[in-house]
């Protein structure tokens, strides 16, 4: 069975964190594909599918994709991914 990778480890506890402070319920779940594992975070509307070298978001109006061929590397990736993820009118809005 795949494991996670450390970027999927954290990015998938920052996120954890960013959805607690805010007081937004959410999701885990995970799906194992034929040679890794992808973590997935659903809130509200949106799903954050946690990949070993990327991340998605999508769902409602919400459709981007944080590769890692796009980025210096998967920590500015994260950063970059999560500094987007605040900015969602979703985490803005009061359950």
């Amino acid at each position: 069975m795949p494991v996670p990778t450390k970027f999927q480890v954290q990015m998938h506890y920052d996120t954890m964190q960013l959805l607690t402070e805010r007081q937004i319920a959410f999701q885990n779940e995970t799906e194992e594909r034929p040679t890794d594992l992808a973590l997935k975070l659903t809130f509200r509307d949106v799903a954050l599918w946690i990949f070993k070298d990327g991340a998605n978001v999508v769902g409602g109006s919400v459709d981007r994709a944080f590769e890692a061929e796009d980025f210096k590397n998967l920590e500015t990736l994260k950063t970059e991914c999560l500094d987007y993820l605040k900015s969602l009118p979703q985490l803005l809005l009061p359950d």
